[in-house]
């Protein structure tokens, strides 16, 4: 089975592409987005998908400027012809299949006989639902490789899409079908008694109805009713033993309780006379704290009268010391007052320098502005001729404007009068009939006069607008006449229309719509001139006033004002009135002012320069006097300050005096504070040894420890009494319980639950028994059809291997398979084993290869068959392409192959002609 050939239209990025296929390898390159992908599922959705689907993947196929998609693919299968044709359009999509028969005739199929026919051809499953897609794709999903699926593993694919029978029957063939027949009946039937008591993870199941599960249930209610009666049973008998205790326990309290008491007692008499010698300690030490208070008040009234001498002192010191100062602060005064008469002069002189600069600046700017005035009067007079001469060139083009009568709108009416002209001469000429002569012989035909001599088997045309008379010869007259009555009419409308069309040029003074507008476009550029002329008119006139006169007429005003301003500036520099304002005379120093604008600037940068100076030497002269001055105000300021200390001093010293002198009168001489405070210290030392007496007294009573025995006794009898009203409580409880009719009968309840339970497990141990029997008997099976199964996938694994080893070389390389052929392990004698999902991108990709490669290798055996690989080698390194390469190339003697790529230059190693998926769209535009 091979495909070859296939035409694509409107899906996708494809607009229109033909390619045809030969049977070894084919390799389709292009870019990315080229349609590679896009030619290969619309391939696929032809052969497995209705015409009439509306499934998101054949909307998705849609080009977004719209189309109806249309795929025509030729498949070649078992010596037959298929030739499939679908157009993708919902409820109106339509189906061809032509089926060449043994004598090369074709049998045409359509609608849903045609889907059915190609299904049965490519081994497809039968259709079935809404959607029409087949129940299974056969062996075409392990060898379909789209690019989302090349990292995949094939047996995947053809478990959830294709159907595992199509190379299990070649298996079979080659090596017996060692799992069917009553050995799998067996295996079938052990499996379903190995589920009544397993799930099929192996473990123990638990779903309802199994018999094992049910008969724990039963076994594990009998085992809790029994231990609730064994618990109440133990509960009974301890109960029991416990009355006889708690009995015993109260007897031996009642005796221990008087004792108790009276030890209790006896602490508590102790620990009393702990209690008055501490009272006697507080008392004691109270009365030495008094006396050390008064002790440390004599000691902080001597040590303050100390202190007053000693700050008297301090201060005359101090006193003497801002006295001094303040008498040199006045001497550096005086002589600091002296020194201002100097600075004061020098800021006069400066400020005197700075004014009459000031005034030379004055009259230059002035002068400047004079100059300036000039300029523009002149700049306006030059600007009065110019716009003379445009104004003249804008009457002129004005002119030439209102020559030419074409608009906008006179031509949007010719177009339409044009077009109403050619409407009337189509349906003219439509109307009109249509004469074919075709000769069976040579022979002359006369047509309104005009002979047609045709010779045999030759044809000609005649378009005939009104009644004519035809003549063959002499041997036949026929009478023509087209359209009817509305002829004459239609042919009445069309002159009328030509008249009109032909009316409205004359009046414009053009031969065609072309002309007309030729002038329109000569009129525009004309106004765009005039608009150009105006604006330059406009740019000439001021901005103020409404002409060059009166702009004229106010810069000799500001000429005039600026003379006078100038030669204000001159009067003031003189002191006197100047006789002639125009007179451009440099007052200062007898010299004429510049002529030129330049030279005026350069004399007003010069000024400018020197009163930039004069400013700064009027400023330091300022910041020197201000120095001077500030430094005047600090020595006031420091001779204030000092007078100020000085006199604060003198105010403090006399207040210390006095403050000692009221000390003396108020607490007495020295001699006698002195001793006062001796008195007081031995008062304290009398103190302190009758606390220490107390304090040794006590440490030899050792009154924690009598505190301690105190409150043990006491909480001892606490304590004792608390168990016995406990003890009393729980006597109760237990009277209680044993006189309770619960106990009635248990021993009798007892005994039945435990046969009960006997019973029940006997029933577990049994179907346990029989649950090890069919996990033994299911677990033996499988391990024997899973050795069977090795021989069975034997070829395929072989096959798979020889690739492998040519893929890798020397390198020794296996594979397992399980389920429904999924790869479980590849083995490499270097690397070791990985799970497929383990290997790297690359790596599944190559083997997901190699695997369809060997699968379509086992089923070509029987029946070959196509391997569609769509970018299938993407993440390969260049060494090891080069090995898929030449299995590739071996392969693909007998298998067709289809590989697309976006790597062009890397495919040549493959030895086969690319096809080029630019060069295949360009075919195809060149042939539309």
């Amino acid at each position: 089975m091979h495909v070859e050939f296939a035409k694509v239209q409107e899906i996708g990025t494809i607009e229109d592409l033909e390619i045809d296929f030969s049977e070894g390898l084919n390799v389709i390159s292009g870019p990315n987005e080229a349609g590679k992908s896009t030619l290969m599922r619309a391939i696929w959705l032809a052969l497995t998908r209705r015409c009439t689907s509306k499934a998101k993947e054949i909307r998705e196929i849609v080009p977004n400027s719209g189309g109806t998609p249309a795929v025509e693919v030729h498949v070649v299968a078992d010596g037959t012809r298929y030739e499939l044709e679908k157009v993708f359009d919902g409820q109106s999509g339509q189906v061809r299949l032509r089926v060449q028969s043994s004598n090369g005739t074709f049998d045409q199929h359509t609608g849903e006989e045609a889907d059915e026919v190609i299904r049965e051809a490519l081994g497809f499953g039968e259709a079935s639902g809404r959607t029409g897609v087949p129940s299974h794709f056969g062996f075409w999903p392990a060898i379909w490789v789209t690019q989302d699926e090349r990292h995949l593993d094939p047996g995947e694919r053809l478990a959830d899409e294709g159907d595992p029978e199509s190379i299990s029957s070649v298996l079979a063939q080659m090596g017996g079908d060692v799992l069917a027949g009553s050995g799998a009946e067996i295996v079938e039937q052990a499996r379903e008694e190995y589920e009544k008591f397993f799930t099929d993870s192996g473990n123990l199941t638990t779903r309802s109805g199994a018999p094992l599960h049910e008969a724990k249930q039963s076994r594990n209610q009998a085992e809790k009713r029994f231990e609730e009666l064994r618990r109440r049973q133990n509960e009974y008998e301890g109960d029991l033993d416990e009355l006889g205790r708690l009995e015993d326990r109260l007897a031996g309290i009642d005796e221990q309780l008087p004792g108790l008491e009276s030890e209790a007692e006896e602490a508590r008499e102790d620990f009393q006379q702990v209690q008055a010698l501490r009272e006697e300690l507080k008392t004691a030490r109270s009365e030495l704290k008094t006396a050390k208070s008064e002790a440390g008040r004599l000691e902080d009234r001597l040590s303050r009268r100390t202190e007053l001498q000693q700050e008297i002192e301090g201060l005359e010191e101090d006193l003497e010391e801002k006295q001094t100062r303040a008498e040199e602060l006045e001497e550096d005064l005086e002589e600091h007052r002296g020194e201002r008469t100097d600075l004061k002069d020098q800021v006069e002189e400066a400020e005197e320098e700075k004014e009459a600069l000031d005034q030379r600046q004055s009259e230059l700017r002035s002068h400047l502005d004079v100059l300036r005035a000039k300029e523009k009067l002149e700049d306006v007079e030059a600007q009065a001729d110019e716009l003379q001469k445009l104004e003249g060139r804008r009457d002129e083009l004005a002119g030439q404007i209102a020559e030419i009568a074409v608009d906008k709108n006179t031509i949007e009416e010719l177009e339409s009068q044009k077009e109403e002209y050619n409407e009337a001469r189509t349906r003219l000429e439509t109307a009109a009939a249509q004469l074919r002569f075709r000769a069976q012989g040579d022979v002359d035909v006369d047509v309104a006069g005009e002979t047609l001599s045709l010779r045999e088997g030759e044809e000609k045309s005649r378009r005939i607008d009104e009644p004519t008379t035809l003549e063959v010869e002499d041997l036949l007259e026929i009478d023509v006449e087209p359209g009817g009555e509305d002829l004459s009419t239609i042919r009445e409308a069309a002159r009328e229309a030509k008249e009109e069309y032909e009316s409205a040029l004359a009046e414009l003074g053009a031969e065609s719509v072309a002309e007309a507008r030729s002038k329109h476009q000569r009129k525009q550029q004309l106004e765009t001139e005039l608009v150009s002329v105006k604006d330059q008119i406009s740019g000439l006139m001021p901005e103020e006033g409404n002409g060059l006169e009166e702009a004229r007429s106010r810069f000799e005003s500001q000429l005039s004002a600026a003379k006078e301003q100038r030669a204000s500036y001159a009067s003031d520099a003189d002191g006197e009135d100047s006789p002639n304002g125009d007179q451009e005379t440099d007052n200062e120093n007898s010299t004429t002012l510049p002529d030129t604008e330049e030279e005026a600037r350069t004399l007003l940068a010069e000024t400018d320069d020197d009163l930039e100076e004069a400013e700064e030497a009027l400023e330091k002269a300022r910041e020197s006097l201000q120095e001077h001055d500030e430094g005047a105000r600090q020595l006031q300021k420091d001779l204030q300050k000092a007078n100020t200390q000085a006199e604060g001093l003198s105010e403090s010293l006399s207040a210390t005096r006095q403050t000692l002198e009221g000390h003396e009168k108020e607490h007495g001489a020295e001699e006698d504070l002195r001793a006062d405070l001796e008195k007081a210290e031995e008062e304290v030392q009398e103190k302190e040894d009758s606390v220490g007496k107390i304090e040794a007294e006590l440490e030899d009573l050792r009154p924690e420890d009598l505190k301690a025995r105190k409150e043990r006794m006491e909480s001892a009898l606490k304590n004792t009494k608390e168990e016995r009203r406990e003890l009393k409580s729980d006597l109760d409880k237990v009277r209680g319980r044993l006189e309770s009719d619960d106990l009635r009968g248990l021993h009798g309840r007892l005994e039945e639950a435990r046969q009960d339970l006997e019973e029940a497990q006997a029933e577990v141990d049994r179907l346990e028994q029989q649950a090890d029997a069919a996990e033994l008997l299911y677990n033996t099976l499988v391990e024997k059809r899973a050795a069977a199964r090795q021989q069975y996938l034997a070829p395929l694994r072989e096959e798979v291997e020889d690739l492998l080893g040519r893929f890798f070389g020397a390198e020794r390389t296996t594979v397992e398979f399980g389920e429904e052929f999924s790869l479980e392990t590849l083995s490499r004698s270097t690397d070791g084993s990985f799970e497929f999902d383990q290997l790297s991108a690359g790596a599944k990709q190559q083997l997901s290869v190699l695997v369809r490669l060997a699968m379509a290798r086992l089923i070509a055996q029987e029946r070959p068959h196509p391997v569609f690989l769509d970018d299938a080698l993407s993440d390969t390194d260049p060494d090891r392409f080069e090995a898929i390469a030449n299995i590739l190339h071996s392969a693909s003697q007998d298998l067709q192959i289809v590989l697309t790529t976006c790597h062009h230059e890397r495919h040549r190693q493959l030895g086969v002609p690319t096809k080029r998926m630019e060069a295949l769209k360009k075919e195809a535009s060149r042939e539309a």
